[in-house]
């Protein structure tokens, strides 16, 4: 598919599933631009990141009430 941005210099592209792999090219006062994604690789990286920043964000809010336990626990003695 070929586009052309607007004059703010936007364009939208809404890819369908499956894609697979997208070739951008942008020309412009004799210079080239080149951008290769892979949309079914990006989706499963998505897929395995969700669970694996869930499970961070549990850690981090774990290991700061255990800080705060063994503060509060030393201010007491």
């Amino acid at each position: 598919e070929k586009g052309v941005t607007d004059d703010k210099g936007a364009y939208i592209l809404r890819p369908s599933k499956g894609t697979g792999d997208l070739k951008f090219l942008s020309y412009s006062a004799g210079h080239k631009a080149e951008l290769e994604l892979d949309l079914e690789q990006k989706e499963a990286e998505e897929q395995v990141s969700r669970p694996l920043r869930a499970a961070a964000g549990l850690g981090y809010l774990l290991g700061a009430a255990g800080l705060a336990m063994i503060f509060i626990s030393r201010r007491r003695k």
